[in-house]
């Protein structure tokens, strides 16, 4: 059976580099700055991304850090990219779900 909430990519060694990366977004929101996290959390997205390599997984923790940082908006955007990337994802769509609630939008989506 597949787990809807397990994060549907792996890294690849194409984007290793994207992993330092992303370990720096991970310690950052662990010690609980989230502003800095969502920058690292988007380099890491971006730079997968110039390997041709879009993680869903990274856009769906970027949401998470701008719905801890209050910007309800900017999580949107992320998860509705996270959900399109993986659709059966069920962690990406409940995480759009919480910013379309934060950001006044219930009902959309």
């Amino acid at each position: 059976m597949t787990n809807i909430f397990a994060p549907p990519n792996t890294l690849s060694p194409t984007c290793f580099a994207c992993g330092n990366i992303e370990a720096a977004a991970v310690d950052a929101a662990e010690a609980g700055n989230m502003h800095a996290a969502a920058v690292l959390f988007r380099q890491a997205a971006h730079r997968a991304h110039f390997f041709n390599e879009r993680r869903s997984d990274l856009l769906e923790s970027l949401a998470q850090c701008l719905l801890e940082d209050d910007d309800a908006s900017g999580a949107i955007e992320a998860a509705s990219e996270a959900v399109q990337l993986s659709p059966s994802w069920g962690s990406a769509w409940l995480t759009l779900a919480r910013a379309f609630l934060n950001g006044g939008r219930f009902g959309e989506g």
